[in-house]
């Protein structure tokens, strides 16, 4: 397998991996989030209250980890399967 066609399988795998937390796990952690942090929480440094830690929790699994898993899943599939030929 050339290390292209490692890195793009690699990569799906990763989104695949995204996908499966921003679809099942996302809506348990802003449950748990809700029902474990009290309404009138706020972040000691930053002052966020809960509708910003949720906020941010969102934009952390919609953007940030597929960029992560894909660009991990990626390179690990390079390094597992690229480079034997």
């Amino acid at each position: 397998m050339s290390d292209i066609s490692a890195g793009f399988v690699g990569a799906v795998a990763g989104l695949l991996v995204a996908f499966f937390g921003n679809v099942v796990v996302l809506p348990y952690v802003l449950r748990q989030q809700g029902q474990r942090i009290s309404a009138n929480y706020q972040v000691p440094v930053f002052g966020w209250d809960m509708r910003k830690v949720a906020s941010l929790t969102r934009v952390a699994y919609r953007f940030l980890m597929p960029i992560l898993f894909g660009f991990v899943g990626a390179v690990a599939a390079i390094q597992l399967f690229g480079g034997a030929e």
